[in-house]
C-alpha cells in the first residue's frame, strides 16, 4: 500500500465504517429474527452516528488549517 493510498484510508475511514455499520443493519435485522431487534437497530444507529460524526469533525478540522 502507497503512501497517498494508505492517506487517503485514514482521511475517509470514518466515513467508510459510517457506511459499513448502515450495510449491516440489513442483515443483523433478517438473520438475528429472535434476538431483540431493537436494540440491534439503536447499537447499530450509534455506530454509523459516531463514525459519520467522526469523520465530519475531521473533515472540518482539516479544513481549519487550511484556511
Amino acid at each position: 500500500m502507497s503512501t497517498s493510498t494508505a492517506r487517503k484510508w485514514l482521511d475517509y475511514r470514518h466515513l467508510a465504517l459510517g457506511w459499513l455499520w448502515i450495510v449491516l443493519a440489513v442483515p443483523s435485522v433478517l438473520w438475528w429474527k429472535d434476538s431483540i431487534i431493537w436494540v440491534i437497530l439503536l447499537s447499530l444507529y450509534a455506530n454509523a452516528e459516531s463514525s459519520f460524526a467522526a469523520h465530519q469533525a475531521k473533515s472540518n478540522r482539516t479544513q481549519e488549517t487550511k484556511g
